[in-house]
């Protein structure tokens, strides 16, 4: 028996149908038939492959609309900063003024403890003060006077105390208080007696203080 017949009697016996003897496996040929059946079983292979690969799930995009959620919960969060930066309260800063001073005085030299006044000729506007009433004393530093001097004239108000050196002819700022409070400064001393009674004392220099 042929390759080709047994093959065939072997599909016959895989495949029973009813009225065999109507097969005619006569002037058959059998190797073109198998040909036949090889390339269907290929086609149907084939079909098969390509309806299970269209059903294949595409992949899903879940992670991306998570990144997408997340980036723009970022973004509003950064505007939400930015805005509240921008409306926050600005503090106030600390004001210095500064600049040069000359201060004018006059001593009556008959009272105990000396009294006299001032004048500020040069630098009012900056020292916040034009006039004023003043006490002189001897200072706790030897060999210094002090001169608690205060404001009656000005924007500002309070008192501030003006150390020097007879000898040395120099003067600073030894404390104030109220709005004069912080203030700095520091020049040249010089006086004349005007009478026995009477002395003018003048002030130059440079002062500082923050507000």
């Amino acid at each position: 028996m042929k390759t080709e017949e047994r093959l065939m009697a072997m599909y016959a016996d895989a495949n029973p149908i009813e009225l065999v003897d109507l097969l005619d496996m006569v002037g058959v040929d059998h190797a073109a038939y198998l040909a036949t059946l090889a390339q269907r079983s290929s086609d149907m292979t084939e079909l098969d492959t390509k309806s299970t690969e269209s059903k294949k799930p595409r992949r899903p995009i879940v992670s991306w609309l998570i990144a997408a959620g997340v980036a723009t919960v970022i973004g509003v969060a950064i505007i939400i900063a930015a805005q509240n930066t921008d409306e926050a309260p600005v503090v106030d800063q600390p004001t210095t003024t500064a600049g040069p001073v000359t201060i004018e005085t006059v001593l009556d030299l008959s009272e105990s403890p000396i009294r006299g006044t001032f004048e500020v000729t040069e630098g009012a506007d900056v020292l916040g003060c034009s006039s004023g009433t003043l006490v002189s004393m001897n200072s706790e530093t030897f060999g210094k006077d002090d001169n608690v001097m205060t404001c009656e004239s000005g924007s500002n108000t309070g008192t501030f105390t003006i150390i020097y050196n007879r000898e040395l002819f120099d003067w600073s700022v030894l404390e104030s208080s109220d709005d004069f409070a912080g203030l700095q400064g520091e020049g040249r001393f010089s006086f004349v007696f005007t009478s026995a009674s009477r002395i003018v004392e003048t002030f130059t220099g440079d002062i500082e203080y923050t507000s």
